[in-house]
């Protein structure tokens, strides 16, 4: 448990200095740019963060949940990578045309032409960064993340300033991906040494091509709104929609995977002992939400303070979706979690086939919302989450008879009231106060509501206070 705890606070360093290292450097960015140029660049992630998932084709869970991992399955996972992301940087090449006709950008063409470099340099390290997450070395991968985060997001900075427009935007996660695996290959000791294996090739895809089904599910969903809004909104709109995800991500997305990359080799070790399972996935979901739903609600309260202290009024227009975005994502990392414990219990083709049952609602709310406007869109998002829940929970009840939709409620709606009883006491302070100074305005419902959160916890007995006071 000690390695466990060691692995999920360095992991916690590692995302929140790289998450907070790339918010300030790229709220500077932001200031430079117009909404329109983000507009354009989340244009392209549509396509490069689909093929990404092509790339690595479940393999790097599959990796992690075999246990007898041989040198052959290192290797073979290391080929696979780097052949198929060139293929597929060689595709989107030669598609780059068609989708800046899609469009109707021309300089989309050039811009796809190098963003997507991105892919093939990414494949170039994956084995390295799986073994260090095998290993629980986050304390390495989080000294590597900084270095190469800081040094390129400064270089996004200096080319906004210079006046490059959307290529500073474009060499940003070029120059990131480049030091990580400079730095990854340097210090890392691992080195390929044997050739393709065909045997090893079938075990690991017979897991991971669930998961690549059901990984790709998911990325053509989530990036299926920024496709939409590019395509039937002006670029500003999804400018907007885009830095308001990129903000509310910031606490559940990072957290969320901050604590799913820790617990799932530790829970992999856990998949016949269910009594023990069972227990450690039902504090680890009560854990991620005692921290995730505050941040999420403090979020939505700070939401126009935040933007117009941080990125200025030109960004305004994003706060109501800052504000449907943050209830949208509420479950997110209980979400993920269900989702996990399918995998460790080695039953990927459940998580394949709850995957394409919530996507198939899901798209179903997203035609019917996409015929207003990205914020009725955002409200469909809220109603999918609580679907989202509905399903998921109903497959990990077949591998885990006790965790239900009841247990998990019971233990997260006591949660849920404190978070949102904190955020009425911060809404009764701030329109009895006049807060004239937004710093001011911020700093004081961070320390109050901190404050009116850990003090209720502590009268009621929440043992997840306790927990993470022991822990930490």
């Amino acid at each position: 448990m000690k390695k466990v705890t060691s692995g999920i606070i360095w992991s916690i360093f590692e995302r929140f200095s790289i998450q907070g290292i790339q918010l300030v450097l790229s709220l500077i960015i932001a200031r430079l740019l117009l909404p329109s140029d983000y507009g354009i660049i989340a244009m392209l992630s549509v396509f490069i963060n689909i093929s990404q998932v092509f790339v690595d084709s479940g393999f790097s869970k599959a990796l992690i949940q075999k246990q007898n991992r041989t040198e052959a399955d290192y290797t073979t996972v290391f080929i696979f990578n780097i052949v198929i992301s060139i293929l597929i940087y060689t595709f989107l090449f030669l598609l780059s045309p068609l989708i800046a006709q899609f469009y109707n950008i021309p300089e989309i063409e050039k811009i796809l032409r190098f963003s997507a470099l991105s892919i093939v340099i990414g494949s170039s390290y994956a084995i390295q960064n799986t073994i260090i997450i095998i290993n629980l070395e986050f304390k390495k991968l989080a000294k590597f993340s900084i270095i190469s985060t800081s040094i390129s997001g400064i270089c996004g900075v200096l080319l906004a300033y210079s006046g490059y427009g959307v290529w500073a935007l474009v060499f940003q996660p070029l120059i990131n991906h480049s030091l990580m695996s400079i730095l990854l290959w340097t210090f890392s000791q691992w080195r390929p040494q044997k050739g393709f294996s065909f045997k090893s090739f079938n075990e690991l895809f017979g897991f991971g091509s669930k998961l690549l089904t059901s990984s790709l599910i998911t990325s053509l969903y989530a990036n299926l709104y920024t496709l939409s809004i590019g395509k039937f909104f002006q670029s500003k709109e999804l400018g907007l929609f885009n830095r308001a995800t990129t903000i509310v991500n910031l606490p559940s997305s990072n957290i969320t995977e901050v604590v799913t990359r820790v617990t799932y080799p530790v829970q992999c070790e856990l998949q016949d002992e269910n009594d023990l399972l069972y227990e450690k996935f039902m504090t680890f979901i009560s854990l991620i939400s005692y921290i995730v739903f505050p941040l999420m609600i403090g979020l939505s309260i700070l939401s126009r303070p935040l933007v117009e202290l941080i990125l200025t009024d030109r960004w305004i227009e994003c706060v109501p979706l800052i504000n449907l975005l943050c209830f949208a994502n509420l479950l997110q990392p209980v979400m993920a979690m269900n989702w996990q414990l399918l995998n460790v219990k080695h039953r990927s083709d459940l998580a394949l086939k709850s995957e394409i049952i919530k996507k198939i609602i899901a798209i179903t709310v997203l035609l019917i919302t996409l015929q207003f406007n990205v914020k009725i869109m955002c409200i469909g998002l809220i109603l999918y989450s609580i679907i989202d829940m509905i399903v998921i929970t109903h497959f990990t009840q077949k591998v885990l008879a006790k965790v239900t939709l009841k247990e998990e409620f019971k233990r997260l709606f006591p949660i849920f009231l404190l978070a949102i009883s904190m955020g009425i006491f911060l809404l009764i302070i701030n329109h009895f106060i006049d807060f004239n100074n937004n710093i001011f305005l911020i700093g004081t419902d961070i320390i109050l509501g901190l404050l009116f959160y850990v003090s209720i916890s502590y009268m009621l007995k929440f043992k997840e206070l306790k927990i993470l006071i022991k822990k930490l």
